[in-house]
């Protein structure tokens, strides 16, 4: 594991030294040295990191379809609670649609059910709510890793197809 950390910092420094051998302009300089310094910190603290149990923090994927290993209910709660929010702050900053999310997980705590309340602010119209269902199912199960036969979207309270 050491050999194989040190032949990663010898060929990031390697590659990097080619990219400021091909600079076009020497103002680009700083730039590229404050980006290679930050990568280059990366690498130089993945073992550290690994060693203290922290290399989670360099995974950057925090949706999973199941909660498997969570040890309790309550853990199973805050995870429904801070998906359920994630899902609605989404769906706000993406489509600008007010919503109430409800997840539900099974025995293996594995996502069963998402139910998407959208809440039209027009006239009380669901054809006012100019949202494709489908599209918006799918953006859900893309971002949060969910099966799509799982999710189910209402406008107003009636179920779309």
């Amino acid at each position: 594991m050491l050999l194989a950390w040190i032949k990663n910092i010898v060929l990031f420094i390697l590659f990097s030294s080619l990219v400021f051998f091909l600079l076009p302009d020497e103002k680009y300089r700083k730039y590229m040295q404050t980006a290679v310094g930050f990568v280059l910190a990366i690498i130089v603290l993945t073992p550290v990191l690994s060693a203290g149990g922290l290399n989670d923090i360099l995974s950057f994927d925090y949706y999973y379809e199941s909660v498997a290993g969570a040890p309790g209910n309550g853990d199973v709660a805050y995870y429904t609670d801070v998906m359920e929010t994630m899902i609605e702050d989404h769906l706000r900053d993406t489509f600008q649609l007010d919503s109430k999310v409800t997840i539900t997980f099974d025995e293996s705590y594995t996502v069963t059910a998402v139910k998407v309340d959208v809440v039209s602010t027009t006239s009380g119209s669901t054809t006012d709510t100019t949202m494709d269902a489908a599209n918006l199912r799918q953006e859900i199960a893309k971002e949060y890793k969910i099966s799509e036969d799982r999710i189910e979207i209402f406008v107003n309270g009636y179920q779309t197809k």
